[in-house]
């Protein structure tokens, strides 16, 4: 049995990421880290979700302090965590897939979210980066507009008008 001494988190070797999780202090942080860390706090059945889930596809950047969105299942209950933001919602299996080791909502799923939670404006930008990249199609995401809570998606969706030619 090894008997040296362990280092102590509170030590310069540590960098706290979470209440209770740490990592090397030499690692290199990204906000992926932080979301690959975050499953280590929030309950089984919960998900990366909105624009953090957005990133993992290639899809819009997330500075690394941001908090995580994470979309939590209505039945659970979960008290704040700081650094992440807790959504809470009806979430099926299906809407989750894994991507890298991290739970992350669905391409689809994650439109739905974005319309939801961010302005307009946002909402328009990421989604239209989502169908651009190829991630998804804007046709999966434009029969959401006919669930409950829909006009959200629907505004997302609408056609903007482009540049004016001069």
């Amino acid at each position: 049995m090894d008997c040296s001494p362990v280092p102590s988190l509170r030590s310069k070797a540590w960098r706290p990421l979470f209440r209770d999780i740490y990592v090397d202090a030499q690692l290199a942080v990204t906000h992926r880290t932080r979301c690959r860390a975050a499953r280590l706090v929030f309950p089984s059945g919960a998900a990366v979700a909105g624009r953090s889930a957005a990133a993992p596809f290639g899809v819009g950047e997330v500075r690394v302090d941001e908090p995580i969105d994470v979309l939590v299942p209505t039945a659970l209950r979960r008290g704040p965590v700081v650094g992440l933001t807790v959504h809470r919602a009806g979430v099926t299996g299906d809407e989750i897939v894994s991507y890298a080791g991290i739970p992350v909502t669905t391409p689809r799923r994650t439109c739905w979210d974005l319309a939801q939670w961010y302005p307009l404006e946002d909402a328009v930008a990421t989604v239209d980066r989502l169908a651009s990249a190829g991630v998804v199609r804007l046709d999966e995401v434009a029969d959401l507009a006919r669930a409950s809570g829909g006009c959200r998606v629907r505004r997302a969706l609408a056609p903007r008008p482009g540049p004016v030619p001069s």
